[in-house]
């Protein structure tokens, strides 16, 4: 199954896009409960599912997509979000299960490890949140990826005290 991307679909849509996104993805919702054995169907439901706000819906369809083809990155980056976004930013344990999976095959995602630091940081564990971010800022990324990761980076040591350069050695 070749899915698109996170990158590649745009959230903003104008009022006659929202329309049609509405009305595919009805059509979407009868097509899956027609013929639920389609992995395509569910996983483009959980698209527009999560384009339109609708987190939970779109973490159920997402699920039932894995159920039929498995672990696949671009799928479990779409759940992993929905389910944060449906859990409003609170780490639950199924969520987690996500987010260790995609790391342990891409171990310094930037997308899971940022979503893994807003979560630490909203849990007030400011120590983690800067592990997840100083992971997420080791990886090749643009220069608007590395100033929101940077940002985020000296939030979380500001809230830890943290000031100036330090070096870890271990």
């Amino acid at each position: 199954l070749n899915l698109p991307s996170l990158g590649e679909l745009d959230g903003n849509q104008n009022g006659a896009e929202a329309t049609q996104l509405r009305t595919l993805t009805a059509g979407l919702r009868d097509h899956v409960a027609r013929s639920p054995d389609q992995a395509g169907s569910w996983y483009l439901l959980g698209i527009g599912e999560l384009k339109l706000g609708a987190y939970d819906q779109s973490a159920e369809a997402f699920e039932s997509a894995h159920k039929l083809i498995g672990a696949d990155a671009n799928l479990d980056l779409y759940w992993l979000q929905a389910r944060l976004l449906a859990d409003k930013g609170q780490l639950s344990e199924a969520t987690k299960g996500i987010a260790q999976r995609v790391l342990a095959t891409q171990p310094n995602q930037p997308m899971v490890l940022n979503m893994l630091a807003l979560a630490a940081y909203r849990s007030k564990d400011f120590a983690t949140a800067v592990g997840y971010l100083n992971s997420a800022l080791s990886n090749n990324l643009t220069e608007g990826q590395r100033e929101l990761l940077g940002s985020g980076f000296d939030q979380a040591r500001d809230a830890l005290g943290v000031t100036g350069a330090t070096v870890d050695v271990a």
